[in-house]
């Protein structure tokens, strides 16, 4: 497992590849001014975020800019190639970048990115054709059962770049240039991916659909001159196959920047359209969200209600319209609704989403019982300290030891430790309760989600309870993992009062019970010392 190559694209951006336990994998380092970390992405197939091979990249990539600091290697390069293109070796060293070029397209790119705006080369390059160029040819060269691929691999650098470079020129105001970027993105993007395997695609990143919509919505924010310019070549692009991947964009974005009637009707008449060919429940809510949006922004409520009523079949519409109607005080309408949707359940689960509502009604209306029973449904599988509080309000104070006995029986699981009992003692302040509890099941990892509740007020207690399930843990449970676990407790356990004196006892005691377990006493002694 090493470093392979670590190059540095330009100022900020470094690329390496690596060579992993299941791979070669790629690594883009994108650095701040300040050399802190502004983005990365890698291609191993970690789980965690991020992922060790970042902080090992940056590692190298600090080496590598102390030894070129050391050397004043930047300085002593620039010199040279100052030289070279002022003195008598010009035209030499011309003939060389030229027989360079032809054997290194990524530097031609480099050149084509930085010098695309000058207009004595301007005519010289279409864009066009070094993004098509640029992109690969859309066939997945890896086994994507491989548990062990990690989609993220998959990326088309040029378009990164370009995007980057169209960023750069709306920057600077450059927004001619910047418009046929974003065009070119968008075109080529289209006719590349109608010849990509669908595998391809799967793996591809989504964001790449959107890059020419981000583009030509930062040139409308800063210079809105230019929206009907984009408008009118979407619409053109909207009626072609090649585009029809991108046409739910195209309808939104023109929806989004719309203030003439003409372009209004556009976002309308399409969104209907793809409304019709919607094949799914979820692509239907995400259209009918978009037209709602649009009658919100543009003050039109009854076309934005219409809508919402229409379409009640759809759960978040149907909330939607519960809610008017609780804010109306049309709770038989409501109530109509929500019960509509119970009834499908058929009595297999409590659907507590719905019972919300009526529990919000039951409380408006001072229905006592109606509020306790209720409120019971969100309780009586496991604690939950609002609907708890709502709950006990509907009972008087001798009627309420009866029932929060009731409660204790419900969540006293027997043979394993309930969290939703020690919540509700403590809720009640009836702590001794929850450390007996504690102290009989001896489960370290649950009370670690309660030691707050107890150490001040009972230190000693917090401290015993401690030592016994921690003692309990390490007896069970081997494995460096396990160990360092062990060792993270030891140190909270310190930060109690008379925690230090009880930290030294469990470690001499490991060092004599454990003493066969290597890893185990590595991490004590690398952690404390005695």
């Amino acid at each position: 497992m090493s470093i392979q190559t670590l190059i540095q694209e330009d100022k900020h951006k470094w690329v390496a590849i690596y060579n992993g336990n299941y791979g070669t994998y790629t690594i883009k380092i994108r650095l701040n001014e300040d050399n802190s970390l502004a983005n990365h992405t890698c291609s191993c197939p970690s789980d965690y975020y991020p992922c060790k091979h970042i902080d090992m990249i940056l590692s190298a990539i600090g080496k590598k800019q102390s030894n070129i600091s050391k050397s004043n290697g930047i300085n002593d390069n620039n010199e040279l190639i100052k030289k070279l293109i002022t003195g008598t070796a010009k035209e030499k060293f011309i003939d060389f970048l030229i027989h360079f070029s032809d054997y290194n397209p990524d530097f031609v790119n480099k050149i084509k990115l930085e010098f695309f705006t000058e207009k004595e080369v301007k005519k010289e390059m279409n864009i066009s054709n070094i993004i098509k160029n640029g992109l690969p040819d859309g066939r997945l060269d890896v086994d994507y059962y491989d548990p062990h691929y990690n989609e993220d691999y998959l990326e088309l650098e040029i378009l990164d770049e370009w995007k980057e470079k169209a960023e750069k020129e709306i920057e600077n105001k450059n927004f001619d240039d910047a418009l046929e970027i974003g065009q070119a993105i968008f075109e080529e993007f289209a006719h590349w991916r109608v010849y990509c395997d669908g595998e391809y695609l799967d793996y591809l990143n989504e964001d790449y659909e959107y890059y020419p919509f981000e583009i030509f919505t930062s040139i409308i924010n800063k210079e809105n001159t230019y929206s009907e310019r984009i408008f009118e070549f979407l619409k053109e692009k909207y009626i072609l196959s090649d585009y029809q991947y991108a046409q739910q964009y195209i309808s939104n974005f023109i929806g989004d920047f719309s203030e003439s009637d003409e372009n209004k009707k556009f976002f309308l008449e399409t969104q209907n359209q793809l409304l019709k060919k919607a094949s799914s429940d979820y692509d239907r809510e995400l259209i009918l969200t978009n037209i709602i949006d649009f009658y919100k922004k543009n003050n039109q409520p009854n076309e934005e209600w219409n809508i919402i009523f229409e379409n009640l079949d759809i759960d978040k519409f149907r909330k939607k319209s519960i809610e008017k109607y609780i804010q109306d005080n049309k709770f038989a309408e409501a109530k109509k609704l929500i019960n509509e949707r119970i009834k499908i359940y058929n009595g297999y689960q409590e659907p507590l989403e719905w019972y919300g509502y009526l529990l919000q009604m039951a409380q408006i209306e001072n229905k006592n019982n109606e509020v306790r029973d209720y409120s019971y449904l969100f309780i009586k599988s496991g604690f939950d300290k609002k609907h708890y509080t709502i709950f006990k309000t509907t009972f008087q104070e001798e009627e309420w030891q009866k029932e929060f006995i009731k409660l204790e029986n419900l969540y006293d699981k027997g043979n394993y430790i309930s969290s939703s009992l020690v919540d509700l003692w403590i809720e009640e302040n009836q702590k001794t309760k929850a450390l007996d509890y504690f102290l009989k099941y001896k489960n370290v990892q649950t009370f670690e989600n309660y030691v707050n509740h107890f150490k001040t007020d009972f230190p000693n207690e917090t401290l015993i309870i401690y030592k016994e399930s921690l003692n309990k843990f390490a007896k069970n449970n081997v494995g460096r993992n396990h160990y360092e676990y062990v060792a993270d407790v030891l140190k909270r356990i310190e930060s109690i009062e008379g925690g230090k004196t009880v930290v030294n006892e469990i470690i001499l005691f490991y060092r004599i019970e454990y003493k066969n377990r290597p890893a185990m006493m590595e991490i004590l002694n690398q952690n404390f010392r005695i």
